[in-house]
């Protein structure tokens, strides 16, 4: 066991409470001295853990004198909460502190939602005088704390609820349905509706302004989650903001007191949770806009979008021939994870993960030395006294649920990790797989591909030799496939970026249209306009039109349009 170190395992957090939780255990572990480690996942398809959940097996309950689960974060996965329950019960004798509910642990701490939904019930009714108020979202019996603080407000008001529970599960075609019964008159109209999430109140909003139904001045809506849609440029939406990193400070005087005896939960004061006024509700029009925190937000958002987006840093990273050659090409992007003291990118060397090679380390890896290390301690170096580290984030290198290896930053502030990193993940775990189909490194396991929704996408492990060398990369739904040329009708560039259209629809490359015609020059592809770079297999007929382009038709009876500056070119091409 590692003195004063605590495990934190956890869901991408994507929504402020989540995010308060984890910040609220950091705050209060640097307090009294502790370095806190957090396990957690990608998440770039809420849908699908995609296998990232595997980063969870790496932990090593010796380490660590407390683990906290974040279960709260595991929202959209809830299946994981019982495999992680079970796995903490069943491989450690460790104090366990849990942020959400429990099924096994006692030690639970949350958020009140009951106190927080009642108050905000009572700012709808008091503030804005309505009573013909709706609840939507969530299932019969799940959310009692909601339904709870909407009734004691509404019957304190001396207002009848019934009715007015409407139960449309978590998904935002809930919100869709409502909006349709409000607009053809199938349920009465309504003066407010109170959404369980804030996702679900703007598909409400977005939905009721497709058939003439304004927000606020007709309905008022709000949210409960604290999700940053809340907080959109458009139309900031009334919601909740709980003192969330409140229990995360009291799951850790939970641990403390475990292992020492000491109560320090007294020192933590909870504060008062407050309504953030938007203009959902009507009450953000009456406050100031503070224009230079908007711009100043919009800059930052602004700048990392587009470094991450830089197709340069992309397509070095994608060149890699080899994982030596990647781990320089990673050095020249010193400040790529922003704000970290110190980065370790790890690979496994084995099938049994016991081991693992570090290519790059940030002020101790050098050119090409690799060095291969206990993957149980997550870092090449014996302890981290050498470093001024008091957080740890681990994240997993996984593409196409192989579990290549993983990704550990260190902070020595408080600080949560952000979409940047992840970003920075998913790009390295795609590196590492074209690579490995080039046969440079041995995978870690063999798992199969996922399900494809159409034959011409194939994924690398799908592929055969020969295959390999007529494919190109594309993104279907957030994940780096790989298409067979065969199967391309076009490239096309629009907006600075290159889309590949197939029968199926059209999906992102990466590289140029001045490299894809370079690439596919000798497989048939030709380009006929400033943007367009066509399979010329795949064109069944072609007229003239009358400003003396080609229109030429595909086999998905698409059409595409000649420039005149490459009819000549075309036609030879056709042997015309």
């Amino acid at each position: 066991m590692i003195e004063k170190n605590i495990c934190i395992i956890a869901n991408h957090t994507n929504e402020l409470h989540e995010n308060e939780y984890i910040l609220g255990v950091q705050s209060a572990a640097s307090s009294l001295g502790y370095i806190t480690t957090l396990f957690t996942m990608l998440q770039l398809n809420d849908k699908s853990t995609n296998g990232e959940e595997q980063i969870f097996d790496l932990i090593d309950f010796s380490q660590y004198c407390g683990v906290i689960l974040v279960a709260r974060s595991f929202s959209a996965h809830k299946s994981l909460i019982r495999t992680l329950e079970s796995m903490i019960k069943n491989e450690c004798d460790l104090p366990v502190a849990v942020i959400g509910e429990s099924s096994v642990f006692t030690d639970t701490y949350s958020i009140n939602k009951e106190s927080d939904f009642e108050k905000l019930t009572d700012h709808i009714i008091e503030v804005h005088g309505c009573e013909k108020i709706y609840l939507l979202g969530g299932m019969r019996g799940v959310n009692v704390s909601v339904e709870n603080g909407f009734k004691k407000s509404m019957a304190r008001h001396d207002i009848d609820t019934a009715g007015k529970l409407l139960y449309g599960g978590y998904w935002v075609n809930c919100a869709e349905k409502l909006a349709q019964d409000i607009a053809f008159g199938n349920i009465e109209r309504p003066e407010a509706v109170m959404c369980y999430t804030d996702a679900i109140a703007l598909a409400l909003i977005q939905n009721l302004y497709k058939y003439n139904i304004r927000v606020p001045e007709d309905v008022l809506v709000t949210g409960c989650s604290g999700h940053p849609c809340a907080f959109n440029n458009v139309m900031p939406i009334t919601t909740i903001l709980p003192d969330a990193q409140y229990a995360g400070k009291l799951s850790v005087a939970s641990i403390h007191k475990q292992l020492t005896g000491e109560d320090v939960s007294h020192e933590y004061r909870k504060k008062a949770s407050s309504i953030s006024m938007g203009l959902s509700c009507g009450c953000g029009i009456q406050k100031t806009v503070d224009i230079r925190a908007k711009l100043d937000l919009f800059e930052r958002t602004t700048n990392a979008d587009m470094y991450f987006r830089n197709s340069y840093v992309e397509e070095a990273f994608f060149h890699a021939k080899s994982i030596e050659e990647l781990s320089l090409l990673i050095a020249d992007y010193t400040y790529i994870v922003m704000d970290a003291t110190m980065i370790s990118i790890s690979l496994f060397t084995d099938e049994s993960k016991e081991q693992a090679k570090c290519i790059f380390h940030s002020n101790y890896i050098e050119g090409k030395n690799i060095t291969v290390f206990d993957s149980s301690k997550l870092l090449p170096v014996d302890n981290l006294k050498n470093y001024t580290i008091s957080h740890l984030v681990v994240l997993p290198i996984i593409f196409n649920r192989k579990l290549y290896g993983f990704i550990t930053a260190g902070y020595d502030v408080v600080r949560n990790h952000g979409d940047y990193f992840r970003r920075f993940a998913s790009k390295i775990a795609t590196a590492i797989d074209i690579i490995s189909t080039r046969g440079e490194i041995q995978t870690c396991q063999e798992e199969p591909a996922i399900d494809s929704s159409t034959p011409e996408f194939m994924m690398t492990n799908q592929l055969t030799k020969a295959e390999k060398s007529n494919a190109i990369f594309a993104i279907k739904d957030g994940i780096m496939c790989k298409v067979v040329t065969e199967n391309i009708l076009y490239f096309e560039a629009l907006q600075k970026k290159v889309f590949v259209t197939l029968k199926s629809g059209s999906y992102e490359v990466k590289q140029t249209l001045a490299d894809i015609e370079e690439m596919l020059s000798d497989k048939g592809f030709m380009r006929i306009s400033k943007s367009i770079v066509v399979n010329m297999d795949k064109i069944v007929s072609f007229k003239p039109d009358s400003d003396r382009t080609i229109v030429a038709t595909l086999i998905n009876k698409g059409t595409v349009r000649v420039s005149r500056k490459y009819i000549t070119d075309f036609r030879n091409s056709l042997s015309l």
